[in-house]
């Protein structure tokens, strides 16, 4: 008799696969299917699939001036013989260190090189109980860990004169306002933190790579003892910063000549229209983006921002800020891929405005003011037809129903992308939909979009 065979027909999937199907579940889920098989186990915790996972360690409290509870020692106890134990190359490692110098150094030589020599990704956060030595201790193995790419390291009230991180590998670097460290990492390319940290006068800081920046805090004044000009090959920098003061924009576009990408990530306030007409300056810019402005003197939309002067310009994001017709008149043709919000007021102006000036335009995210939700009328629709380079269309807080598109009369065959997020509308309008735009691929809908929150794409070839 042939022997029976209890090979189950999921067992012929290729590895390939088998990671495409554990995507798309949580990673409580992955972590039981791992349980499921040895070969399972293997391909989720032994392959290069575990940079989905994180080491995560939180060393306690444990100060000579208390008793060590018995809690406390057996946390510990159960995490070292964890780490004895484990074969697996972890590739993040988020750990926090609370506990005083007199065993970080022997519960470190634990973590290294055993779990640190394939980290890739490495978060240190250390607390004001850390003493210096402490902290030295740790970050000497850093420039010893081969694979690491990315460093995250967060000090709170660490009462510490400047340490230096130096790392031959780092390429990634981020620092929080509380860091009190120097560092000596000449493979940087990106930066996240305080712009302190960058103007330190002691440092010999060469950033031969560094391209994005990003700034949290502006506080360091660039005049005179700045030494910016170190990072003439910054492309991208980002200013999540809320105040703006007149020195900055001249500052930036004296020192960083390479800038072609520049964005504002949060919530300007009081700003002075003087100070927003110096990007006028920025002529080589190509992405320019704001979340929002609050003017000092008067509405966002009845500024000029002076952006006519930037003939380069291709992306330009407004937030949630509004512009009068005659502003949008003055932006220039160069731009490929716009984002502003529009009001019931002035929708049907605003979008005609855009048709008109603006004809090489590949997307156009429209955000709408909602509660309630404003209705599109058909006009706006037949003015975005004219666009007729215009790849990707997104409407946000819109509502739509099947007049709308009555009085269209070409179909935009260059349309490729629709996306209604937060939207509603009738499923039934998708056929509508199809006909007005012959060659599109996909309809997205955000999973909390009201009236699709059941589907986030919809295939429009299997209708």
């Amino acid at each position: 008799m042939a022997p029976l065979r209890c090979e189950s027909p999921i067992d012929l999937l290729p590895e390939e696969l088998l990671c495409m199907i554990f995507d798309l579940l949580e990673l409580e889920n992955v972590k039981d299917a791992s349980c499921t098989c040895r070969r399972w186990h293997d391909i989720i915790f032994f392959s290069d699939y575990i940079k989905r996972f994180q080491f995560k360690l939180a060393v306690p409290f444990l100060t000579d001036k208390k008793p060590v509870c018995q809690k406390t020692l057996q946390y510990i106890e159960q995490h070292i013989d964890a780490v004895k134990h484990t074969q697996r190359c972890y590739r993040n490692m988020n750990l926090t260190i609370k506990r005083t110098d007199a065993d970080v150094q022997s519960f470190w030589n634990i973590l290294h090189p055993k779990i640190t020599k394939n980290i890739r990704t490495l978060k240190l956060t250390f607390w004001s109980y850390c003493t210096k030595s402490a902290v030295e201790a740790i970050l000497k193995e850093v420039n010893e860990m081969p694979a690491l790419r990315s460093f995250v390291v967060h000090a709170y009230h660490l009462p510490l004169s400047f340490l230096t991180i130096k790392s031959a590998t780092v390429d990634h670097l981020e620092m929080d306002s509380w860091c009190h460290f120097s560092f000596d990492i000449p493979q940087l390319r990106t930066f996240v933190g305080p712009l302190r940290a960058l103007t330190q006068p002691d440092q010999p800081l060469v950033f031969t790579y560094l391209k994005r920046l990003v700034l949290t805090d502006c506080a360091v004044q660039l005049k005179g003892r700045c030494k910016l000009n170190r990072l003439t090959q910054v492309e991208t920098l980002e200013l999540a910063i809320h105040d703006i003061e007149d020195w900055l924009l001249p500052a930036i576009h004296d020192k960083y000549t390479a800038l072609r990408h520049l964005y504002f990530c949060t919530f300007l306030r009081n700003v002075d229209i003087a100070i927003l007409r110096q990007l006028s300056k920025f002529t080589l810019l190509r992405h320019l983006t704001f979340r929002a402005i609050q003017m000092k003197d008067r509405f966002p939309l009845d500024i000029d921002f002076g952006l006519s002067e930037l003939t380069e310009l291709e992306l330009l994001d407004l937030g949630s800020d509004v512009l009068l017709d005659r502003n949008l008149m003055r932006l220039p043709k160069s731009i490929k891929y716009l984002t502003l919000q529009i009001t019931s007021t002035n929708e049907e102006v605003v979008i005609e405005t855009i048709s008109r000036n603006l004809t090489g335009l590949q997307k156009l995210h429209l955000i709408y003011q909602c509660n309630p939700y404003v209705e599109v009328p058909k006009q706006t629709m037949k003015s975005i037809c004219l666009l007729k380079q215009l790849e990707v269309l997104v409407f946000e807080f819109a509502k739509f129903t099947e007049s709308v598109f009555l009085d269209v009369e070409a179909p935009m065959y260059q349309m490729r992308e629709l996306l209604f997020a937060f939207c509603e509308s009738d499923r039934d309008l998708v056929l509508e939909w199809r006909q007005i735009f012959p060659n599109l691929k996909t309809i997205q809908f955000p999973l909390s979009s009201p009236m699709f929150c059941f589907r986030k794409e919809i295939q429009l070839d299997s209708l």
